[in-house]
Formats: C-alpha cells, structure tokens, sequence
C-alpha cells in the first residue's frame, strides 16, 4: 500500500527532474543562441552547463567548436575527441578534431584521423593527403632536424594576432599579421618594418 508520504516524495522528485530537465534546455537554447550569433566565448560556459544534464555528440561538437574558434585547441582536442566517441557525431567532427590535433602536434594521431576521414568521404582524398603530407613531414622534421634549429622568439614581431609567411629579402623581412597595419621596431637592429594586415 503506497503511503502519502510516498505519493509525495514521488511527486516531489518527478518535480525536480522537470525542473533540472527545464534548466538543461535553458542553457542549450541560450548557449545555441550564443554560438549562431558567433559569441563563442559565451557560449562555452552554457554549453559544459546544458553537457553536464545531456551528454550528447551534438553537444560536444559545438563546445569543441567554440574552444577552436578561439584558437584553444587543447581543449577543443578534448571536446572533438569525446564527440567521435559517440556513435552519431558528423563527419566535420572527425575533420576538425584531425585538424586540431595537426595544430597540436600530435601528427600520428592526426594522421589516424585523416585516414578515417577519407573513408567516410572519399571526395576529400586530394586535400586529405596533402594534410597528411604535411604530417609526416614534420614528424620528419621532428625527428630528424630539430636538433640543429635554434628557435628564438622575435617579439618585435610576434605578438597576439596571428603571423605567418615570413620570407627576407633585401635585407627586408616580410610576412602576414592579422594586426592592423603598424610599423614595429627591432630593438636588436633598431630598424623599423613596415607589417602589412592579411585580414
């Protein structure tokens, strides 16, 4: 015989499923909201909250796409990675995650990646070998070169914007900065360069 102490602890739980349900969707519509208006940084905190009542490959892959639209890719590599774990996820899931991996030097696995790709979608085999091209010679690079580089940071160039392209000539150095157009000085040399915005 059920009790009313009974009836009302079940009442009370399944009240509390409605309201912690409720919330779950809160956050996902409002961390979806987020992430179409292109707020990533937003809308991470609203998806790990929506993640913790509904683990879903959906989910995962849009917070590991937030963490890689703002060039955190060591936690988009943990996200993407629990995405493909899942039996549903998409294939720009596995192409972002080869990616990611590609950006976070763990060449071996972003070849594993690339290769599984390329058999879910075929039509990419030009671009897939090309990336995984680019794989293996830095693996090479790696293992083979690093020894004899001394790399050092220039920080009259380097800064918080993206660089990349650099070629000398002339005695001038040249390459692409997301930074708005400036001139910056080296302090070794005392020289001024002309940076030249690539956006």
């Amino acid at each position: 015989m059920i009790t009313k102490t009974t009836k009302r602890l079940f009442v009370g739980i399944l009240i509390l499923f409605q309201n912690i349900n409720i919330y779950a969707q809160t956050y996902y519509f409002e961390a979806n909201k987020q992430f179409d208006n292109k707020n990533y940084q937003n809308a991470i905190p609203l998806f790990i909250k929506a993640l913790n009542e509904e683990d879903s490959a959906e989910l995962l892959e849009k917070l590991a796409y937030c963490y890689y639209a703002i060039d955190d890719f060591h936690n988009s590599e943990i996200y993407y990675q629990k995405a493909i774990s899942k039996k549903n996820y998409s294939p720009n899931a596995l192409r972002l995650y080869a990616e990611v991996l590609h950006k976070n030097e763990r060449f071996e696995e972003a070849i594993t990646q690339y290769k599984n790709l390329v058999k879910i979608q075929p039509k990419l085999s030009s671009i897939i070998d090309l990336k995984i091209s680019k794989c293996q010679h830095a693996i090479l690079w790696k293992n083979s070169y690093q020894n004899d580089v001394r790399i050092e940071n220039l920080r009259a160039l380097n800064s918080e914007f993206d660089e990349s392209g650099i070629s000398i000539r002339n005695n001038l150095v040249y390459f692409g900065s997301s930074r708005q157009l400036t001139t910056v000085k080296d302090e070794a040399k005392d020289k001024k360069m002309e940076v030249n915005n690539f956006r």
